[in-house]
């Protein structure tokens, strides 16, 4: 009985691969038909030598009361086109002091003052409620356990 679920299985595997080589791209797979994890693992971003600048800060916060919050690819395209739209997102959300700037901020058209401003209520509130993350110098949408004020 053992031998018969054995060779079942092996048929079945066989029939798999045989589907898999007709319907999937070829590399979704490896030479032998299974399935290439390395395809699905997520893509690292470049690491770049690249450090944020002092004229960076002022070309996004340009951008910012500009084009507004949220606009990420457009501040990208007119001022810092060397820097990624998700990049300029992380920046801003240090800048504000908050991890959910874009949701948080949408559509804000604001200068320097103010968005120094919210940083330091966001980080008063946060500090207060244990979301405060110090290595990230921004509020968290949990609280953060290893933040003890």
């Amino acid at each position: 009985m053992a031998e018969a679920d054995a060779a079942a299985a092996a048929a079945k595997d066989a029939q798999l691969k045989d589907l898999r080589t007709l319907f999937t791209a070829p590399e979704m797979l490896t030479e032998d038909g299974e399935i290439n994890q390395e395809y699905f693992r997520p893509k690292r971003a470049l690491h770049r030598n690249q450090e944020w600048s002092e004229s960076d800060d002022d070309l996004l916060l340009q951008g910012i009361a500009q084009y507004g919050v949220g606009e990420w690819k457009l501040i990208s395209d007119e001022l810092l086109p060397l820097w990624e739209p998700y990049e300029l997102r992380d920046h801003a959300a240090r800048l504000f002091g908050h991890f959910k700037v874009t949701e948080t901020y949408k559509g804000w058209k604001v200068e320097r003052d103010i968005v120094e401003k919210e940083y330091a209520k966001n980080k008063e509130e946060a500090m207060a409620e244990g979301m405060w993350h110090p290595k990230l110098k921004m509020r968290m949408p949990v609280s953060v356990p290893f933040q003890k004020p």
